[in-house]
């Protein structure tokens, strides 16, 4: 299922971009993208941008254990965390609290089945992947509904407010801060 969105470029982001673009060479060396590509101008501050969350179907439950085929929906490789157990609907979509999370890599386009294990009362699954066409980790945390799912999708910021670029001179510095208390993870 995609998501679209409106949303309006702040001048933060705009410069944010301009120097992505004025060290392009090096920032692709570091595997950070900005710009989006699946992007559609709107006009000149303002774009559509298409969320690509992960495909997830259930494969087959038996007893405590829930089978799940995770389809990419990307060109391109992504890694894609999960956590192995059952959790809580506020952690799943929030992204936080998750003591079990295991880390997959699908290719382009692939599939993949992972267990997921009951948890006691707990009725939500996490799924996520780091877009970074838009900056958002994409989680999708559906609800268990007899032995099927109930999809609910999420989306959390993932650079924008953690990372700044500041060109000096000939030269460029990269901060990263954290300033919503969440874990950040930085490859």
């Amino acid at each position: 299922m995609k998501k679209i969105k409106n949303f309006n470029l702040t001048k933060k982001l705009s410069a944010l971009i301009l120097a992505v673009a004025l060290v392009a060479s090096t920032a692709i060396a570091l595997g950070v993208g900005f710009v989006p590509v699946s992007a559609k101008a709107e006009t000149a501050s303002s774009y559509i941008l298409e969320y690509k969350y992960l495909e997830i179907s259930v494969s087959s439950k038996v007893g405590k254990q829930w089978k799940f085929n995770i389809t990419n929906p990307n060109p391109y490789e992504i890694d894609v965390y999960y956590n192995t157990k059952m959790c809580n609907s506020g952690d799943a979509k929030e992204w936080e609290g998750l003591k079990d999370v295991a880390k997959i890599t699908l290719q382009a386009y692939g599939t993949t089945n992972v267990i997921v294990l009951t948890n006691g009362t707990a009725k939500h699954f996490g799924f996520s992947y780091i877009n970074k066409e838009v900056n958002k980790r994409l989680i999708n945390y559906p609800q268990a509904s007899g032995s099927s799912i109930i999809p609910k999708y999420a989306d959390l910021d993932y650079f924008s407010d953690c990372i700044q670029i500041d060109i000096i001179g000939a030269g460029w510095i990269v901060n990263f801060t954290n300033p919503t208390n969440r874990t950040v993870t930085i490859e």
